[in-house]
């Protein structure tokens, strides 16, 4: 193959970023001026850097010189990868075709989502919300207690009537009751209050 000089070609996964220049040479390849089977340990990432020479049928054509910086090593891998695809395509415009029917030349554009505020991850919510969550989904459904899930069944009895100007007073009587035995909640107190006093 006749000398096509230095070619350039970028590419990105993640946080990581490659810079990646080829030129015409016996297939050796070094990542931040280290061998690849240094710098990959990992047969994975070595694969994943050498596929787009395999696709093409190029493999030994090229000498491969990358910087990469940012996220781990199979980000990294990706990055080189993409960016010896597109430096390839600079060399030889017909091998563009067999580059995208195995997706090399796809920019993967998935990135980890940030955490929010309030949770323990991105979406993942802490066990005391979920509580909230569920204590306030049963109080929906006819102030179910979250103890015994009865309809005021453990809500203490309250000294006064409800107010008689209210006009709910007469459908809906007032009538004092117990606390189940060692069985209190909040939930349920204040739900009994709301329905006792409209």
């Amino acid at each position: 193959m006749a000398d096509t000089g230095i070619i350039w070609g970028l590419g990105r996964r993640k946080t990581a970023v490659a810079r990646v220049r080829i030129k015409t040479g016996s297939g050796q390849v070094f990542i931040n001026k280290r061998p690849m089977s240094e710098y990959f340990p990992n047969q994975i990432e070595r694969l994943a850097v050498g596929k787009p020479f395999a696709v093409t049928e190029l493999k030994d054509k090229f000498d491969v010189h990358a910087n990469v910086q940012g996220g781990g090593p199979h980000a990294q891998a990706e990055a080189v990868r993409l960016g010896i695809s597109r430096a390839l395509i600079k060399v030889n415009k017909e091998l563009e075709s067999k580059l995208k029917e195995t997706d090399l030349l796809t920019r993967d554009s998935r990135m980890k989502e940030r955490k929010k505020y309030g949770r323990k991850g991105a979406r993942r919510a802490s066990s005391s919300a979920s509580a909230r969550h569920s204590i306030t989904t049963q109080m929906g459904q006819a102030f179910a207690c979250p103890i015994s899930f009865s309809r005021l069944s453990c809500g203490p009895a309250w000294p006064q009537p409800p107010n008689q100007n209210r006009s709910c007073a007469a459908t809906a009587p007032w009538t004092p009751r117990t606390p189940a035995a060692g069985r209190k909640c909040a939930p349920c107190s204040r739900a009994l209050r709301a329905a006792t006093t409209c």
